[in-house]
């Protein structure tokens, strides 16, 4: 008879120790259920940064791309006021001259 209190003893101990159990295996997947969630969710997350990232280096390079043009615009602009300008003064500069020789000339005779 000891022996069957005992054994029922044991039988209502592991009882009790196996609800704890059962809990602590339920919580536990649902934890990992959870954190799957959460990787899914990183994932997608750190997709999307790939995604921006692409596109801001699209950006930054069309960026570049377009400064190269625009220097080259502006530096063929200046060279051709540039140039216009030397030609404006080298005619000036011509006139002059013609217009000093011609009083020398007058001045000679």
């Amino acid at each position: 008879m000891s022996e069957n209190v005992d054994n029922s003893l044991m039988t209502e101990v592991l009882k009790e120790i196996r609800k704890p159990l059962r809990d602590q295996g339920t919580l536990l997947s649902r934890i990992v259920e959870i954190l799957g969630h959460h990787s899914n969710r990183f994932n997608a997350i750190e997709n999307r940064f790939d995604l921006i990232e692409g596109r801001l280096t699209s950006i930054d390079r069309r960026f570049h791309e377009q400064t190269v043009e625009l220097e080259t615009i502006i530096r063929g602009e200046m060279l051709g006021a540039r140039t216009n300008f030397e030609i404006q003064w080298e005619d000036r500069l011509h006139d002059l001259d013609e217009r000093i020789k011609a009083l020398e000339d007058k001045a000679g005779t």
